[in-house]
């Protein structure tokens, strides 16, 4: 199944049901769907092609959603990008994808605008609001016949690039294909048992893999989601109380801050029936402290940009824990590097074949975190294997050091 086809389904399903709320601003699934076709129609005018890179420069908006709908439709490959990054690190994305077009923030461009004779593959910007240079968003809105639909391959058809934040040198391009990404929602949902009826608020940014499955698998699932631009806790906790919200994904940041609040008991969060930590590690004493201020318990999920989904145990995802240096599989309880296989795990990275066969073998990828399975299959993780420090010649974790 190609990405766009899950917002198809959902349409078909409940049409008339909000599928974003942005703003105060309801999208149904009809009219997401409609737009999004017709954005995919405006650049396909524009000169986009399959394989094309697309970045997509935009805050957590509806715009962002109909350029993964039409960037998929096309056969294009979208490119998310942080709305909030100066121009050399916009430049990152830009040379390195070779994107011919890029949809941004008025703001954004307005950054990015000084340097644009040095992006030689950038052909047109297209931006949300009024710029200099560039596109307004609504010459995307195109009518006429909608697009053929060729027949496609998702298992390997590319349909992202994320450029992943690791802890070692500049960011690398992972490419996630359609089944990759498709993959990853519908474990989402078996983690989360995420329902149709759910009412989701997401603000953590989309253009990363985090935000991505979010907003991904609330469209899979036809739940409603809304999205916010910016982070901002009492807004948050407004759009809870007034929306009914059930799902609620945040960082540890925000559930410290969360925990912290003095005026938490103004605010009726009793719609929430599930909170969610992502993006890194999860002291303990944080979630148990907003478990107990909520009556709610607190999920710390475990993944990356090239495994989106791989700290809950979900179908169609094995898991390994191995000697670092060996590859020897290790027992229960005994730390090891963390192996991963399954069909969410990424094609590669981009331009990158040498990284690739390093991390990728026989099918496994190599994460390079430190983990261990209890007697349940449960997974911990301790550290990143970098950090290891080397003791009467065994690898031992800071944690266990300083424990």
């Amino acid at each position: 199944m190609a990405w766009h086809e899950l917002l198809r389904a959902s349409a078909a399903r409940v049409p008339d049901k909000p599928a974003l709320i942005f703003r105060d601003r309801p999208w149904s699934y009809r009219e997401l769907l409609e737009q999004g076709e017709r954005v995919a129609l405006g650049l396909h005018r524009l000169g986009v092609q399959p394989g094309d890179r697309l970045i997509l420069g935009l805050r957590n908006r509806p715009e962002y959603v109909l350029g993964l709908y039409a960037a998929s439709r096309i056969g294009a490959i979208a490119v998310p990008m942080n709305a909030s990054y100066k121009a050399e690190e916009a430049r990152d994305h830009l040379d390195h994808s070779g994107a011919r077009v890029a949809a941004l923030e008025a703001e954004s461009w307005e950054r990015i605008r000084p340097i644009r004779h040095e992006l030689g593959a950038l052909e047109q910007v297209v931006v949300v609001g009024e710029a200099a240079d560039a596109l307004p968003w609504e010459t995307l809105l195109a009518s006429g016949e909608p697009l053929p639909s060729p027949p496609r391959d998702p298992a390997e058809e590319i349909f992202a690039i994320l450029y992943s934040s690791g802890t070692t040198g500049r960011p690398k391009g992972v490419m996630l294909t359609h089944q990759n990404l498709v993959a990853s929602h519908y474990q989402y949902l078996a983690a989360g048992k995420v329902r149709g009826d759910d009412v989701s608020l997401i603000f953590v940014p989309a253009c990363h893999v985090y935000g991505l499955n979010l907003v991904g698998g609330a469209l899979t699932a036809g739940a409603t989601q809304l999205l916010l631009e910016r982070y901002r806790l009492e807004t948050c906790l407004e759009l809870v109380q007034r929306c009914r919200v059930t799902l609620f994904y945040a960082t540890t940041a925000v559930l410290i801050e969360l925990g912290q609040f003095p005026r938490l008991r103004d605010y009726d969060l009793s719609s929430v029936r599930y909170i969610n930590s992502g993006g890194a590690p999860l002291p303990p004493e944080v979630a148990a402290r907003v478990e107990k201020l909520l009556g709610i318990r607190v999920a710390n999920g475990y993944g990356m940009t090239e495994a989106p989904i791989s700290g809950f145990r979900v179908p169609g995802e094995e898991r390994r824990i191995v000697d670092p240096e060996t590859g020897r599989p290790l027992p229960p309880f005994e730390p090891g590097e963390i192996l991963i296989r399954g069909s969410h795990v990424m094609k590669g990275y981009w331009r990158n074949p040498e990284e690739t066969a390093r991390v990728l073998r026989d099918g496994w990828l190599w994460t390079g975190d430190i983990g261990y399975l209890d007697e349940a299959g449960r997974l911990r993780v301790v550290s990143r294997r970098k950090e290891l420090i080397k003791y009467k010649g065994f690898a031992v974790s800071p944690l266990e050091l300083e424990g």
